[in-house]
């Protein structure tokens, strides 16, 4: 996620990056904040970064009361639900560059706050070259556009499942809508959410159950386009990466009767890389 420190050299040019323009009034309404928390028992804060907010190549860790949370991504919003208290948010940069900052935030039950990063660049040219100054920063309200901008989905250590300041109600909430992501009949967000599983080894049992019945579901199809082999091959792959080897029985329904070839391959694939079952090209 985090790219290499890029030098950049400029001379006779100040550059000023301004805040992020908004998008169409389409994207807003997609990505319309609620006006109040949903569960009386809990407050929402949404943390955002706009899209020119140095350093343009790094992204920062965040912390919630000292518990790795999430990196936060240029033109990226992560929208957090907590029970009610007294909040240190960290944004850490490391030793990558920037300037770790920390913001305090109280929610009472029903609140909806916001952390807005911005920030600008200026570039001063001196007599040994050009000379890069950052500036970030950290607005506390209680609205921001986020429109144009993207949900932050990767939690650090499956962080919104596991934190003590997430209560049960939300962490249910947000596992059905993972779980409402894979069992979607939309093969693009199907891929997401099963890349996501492989990718942060997010196997809570109502995930692997819905991965489970979507491998079951679509393995026999006799697709021609791409994005659905694709799909159904994600699946397969984000279940055998549980290693449960429960899941042995469908994989290898998948690699003898999957109805398109390139599916079955990828099925042989993963129970060698997974399982080390080892079988033959298949025919």
């Amino acid at each position: 996620m985090n790219s290499k420190l890029r030098i950049l050299a400029m001379v006779g040019i100040a550059i000023t990056f301004a805040s992020s323009n908004a998008f169409s009034e389409e994207l807003a309404n997609e990505t319309k904040l609620s006006n109040e928390a949903e569960s009386d028992e809990s407050a929402v804060l949404i943390i955002h970064r706009q899209k020119f907010t140095p350093p343009l190549s790094m992204d920062p860790m965040v912390l919630v009361n000292g518990e790795k949370a999430f990196e936060l991504e240029r033109a990226h919003y992560a929208e957090l639900r907590l029970i009610p208290g007294k909040y240190t948010i960290y944004f850490d940069w490391g030793w990558k560059g920037g300037t770790s900052r920390q913001v305090e935030v109280e929610l009472s039950a029903g609140d909806k706050k916001t952390i807005d990063m911005s920030g600008s660049i200026n570039f001063i040219v001196t007599s040994v070259g050009a000379i890069g100054n950052s500036n970030s920063d950290y607005e506390v309200g209680e609205s921001v556009d986020i429109s144009g901008s993207e949900r932050v989905r990767e939690w650090h250590d499956s962080w919104y499942l596991s934190s003590k300041y997430v209560s049960d109600k939300d962490k249910e909430k947000y596992l059905n809508e993972f779980v409402d992501e894979i069992k979607s009949d939309d093969f693009e967000r199907m891929r997401s959410a099963a890349e996501l599983v492989e990718d942060l080894e997010f196997y809570h049992q109502d995930i692997l159950d819905a991965l489970y019945q979507q491998v079951s579901a679509y393995y026999l199809g006799e697709y021609t386009d791409d994005l659905q082999i694709d799909s159904v091959a994600w699946l397969c792959k984000a279940l055998a990466s549980s290693k449960d080897k429960k899941y042995v029985p469908i994989l290898t329904d998948v690699y003898n009767k999957a109805g398109v070839m390139d599916i079955r391959k990828y099925a042989r694939k993963y129970l060698k890389k997974y399982y080390n079952i080892k079988l033959k090209k298949p025919k």
